[in-house]
């Protein structure tokens, strides 16, 4: 029996556990944790931390990734053998350079993780995160125990869902446990939910999802990943001016898998912050080599998709000059793709993040302008350098004139705020003709080129870039 069947968890707030060898870290930690109302317990080394484990009901582990005399993924197997995800949380510590070991703990059944230095705020919301999961799974545990217990509607984490039995076999605790939470995760994903009745295709459904996330999880280490390259052209001129980095995943059995379905699966569990940072390496890379050996586009930028997720790391701004400073890019020959979206949460410390990226000289582009609810907002509070206009107003230029006014107001505002403006998803002849007379002066679409695999970049550069204007135009 374990420690956890054995012991229930402490009146008075919930018990954690912090294992790091650095004392400081450990009484910043415990003063934090302790101020908030939890009861927390300390260990230097993993050895103690497995002994406290196997002795004492713990709720969640915090545990360094980097602890000197035992291998801190070695301690996570340890606990995962006798415990789920579900049951222990455990959430790594980890310094700048640990992104692969990230990836590793990931894979091996840790929850999450936090970034040193510790930003504590962000700390806070992954560790209550954790706990009202392991809050669920309790009562989902306890209710698939004693079904004939009348529940709390009021109370209970699953008020608004009711798992029904639909088949002989679901009359089993475990059974029903997992099929009430597959219930309560499909009503969690419902904008509007009261009541869900259990049906056996939602078990299909979170498996296949639960199946793509542990791919997911195995991806970067299994190089699964790929840039693709999309040519953003002057276009006045036709000059290559740089490409927009674009993540693909080649799935080793459901081969590619489209960005839409994998990158909010990322977010959603924290991935995106390992993969982010691979993308951005490899960006820099890419770019810096083909500096080298195309000496006609020795100054080709580059656009990394940067997430919300990303821009709550107060790290990022530093861990991104790290990058330059490792592949040898100018900080001038990078930019930050950042939707509206991801400025949901624009609160100081995004706002420091920002300033500490311009301020370093990198780009910094507001991403599907014109999509969101407070896009002027952001242009005046938040220091970027240009805006991209969406393609949802690109394609209806010439069809609608609201449109097309909105369009020509947004590149005048812009060019007003001493912005560039790159226009995104250009197709036709039309839509060229219109962004070049409201004065748009960069853009990209399927009418330059689709995005490029890196070897079908080299061939462009090889062959050198210049889009004939005149004579496209001719075509109109």
């Amino acid at each position: 029996m374990s420690a956890r069947e054995r012991k229930s968890t402490p009146v008075g707030g919930e018990k954690l556990l912090v294992v790091d060898d650095n004392s400081a870290n450990r009484e910043l930690l415990t003063q934090f944790l302790k101020a908030k109302g939890y009861d927390v317990t300390l260990a230097a080394t993993g050895e103690q931390a497995l002994e406290l484990v196997d002795r004492t009901a713990l709720d969640l582990v915090l545990l360094d990734l980097s602890l000197p005399r035992a291998n801190s993924l070695e301690v996570l197997k340890q606990l995962r053998q006798d415990h789920s995800p579900a049951d222990l949380p455990v959430i790594m510590v980890s310094g700048e350079s640990d992104t692969s070991q990230v990836v590793e703990a990931l894979t091996l059944g840790a929850n999450d993780y936090i970034s040193k230095p510790i930003e504590l705020g962000l700390a806070m919301g992954r560790i209550r995160t954790q706990l009202a999961r392991k809050k669920l799974e309790d009562k989902l545990r306890a209710d698939a125990v004693s079904p004939g217990t009348p529940s709390n509607q009021g109370a209970s984490p699953l008020a608004g869902v009711a798992p029904r039995q639909e088949d002989s076999h679901s009359s089993a605790a475990t059974k029903l446990l997992s099929d009430a939470r597959t219930t309560a995760e499909r009503a969690d994903s419902l904008v509007s939910v009261h009541t869900l009745t259990f049906k056996p295709q939602m078990r299909d459904l979170v498996a296949s999802k639960l199946e793509l996330e542990q791919d997911l999880r195995n991806a970067l280490a299994n190089k699964e990943f790929e840039l693709y390259y999309q040519p953003k052209v002057q276009l006045e001129t036709g000059t290559l001016m740089g490409f927009e980095a674009l993540l693909r995943w080649h799935h080793p059995r459901r081969n590619l898998v489209p960005p839409l379905e994998f990158i909010p699966l990322a977010e959603s569990t924290g991935l995106i912050v390992a993969i982010g940072d691979w993308v951005l390496e490899e960006a820099c890379r890419q770019t810096c080599d083909w500096h080298a050996r195309y000496p006609a586009h020795s100054r080709l930028t580059v656009g990394v998709n940067v997430s919300s997720k990303q821009l709550e790391d107060p790290g990022l701004a530093a861990r991104i000059s790290k990058i330059l400073a490792d592949t040898g890019l100018a900080p001038e020959c990078l930019a930050l793709e950042i939707t509206e979206s991801a400025l949901v949460s624009d609160g100081p410390e995004v706002l420091k993040v920002l300033k500490e990226l311009r301020n370093r000289n990198i780009g910094l582009h507001i991403d599907d302008f014109g999509t969101g609810y407070s896009a002027l907002q952001y242009l005046q509070r938040l220091p970027f350098d240009t805006l991209k206009i969406d393609k949802s107003f690109v394609d209806r230029l010439g069809a609608t004139r609201e449109t097309t006014e909105i369009t020509r107001a947004i590149i005048a505002l812009a060019h007003h705020l001493h912005m560039n403006v790159v226009s995104e998803g250009i197709e036709t002849i039309e839509q060229l003709n219109i962004l070049r007379d409201f004065g748009a002066r960069v853009g990209q679409g399927y009418l330059f080129s689709r995005p490029l695999s890196r070897e079908q970049a080299e061939e462009l550069l090889t062959h050198g870039f210049e889009y004939d204007m005149e004579a496209l135009l001719a075509q109109d």
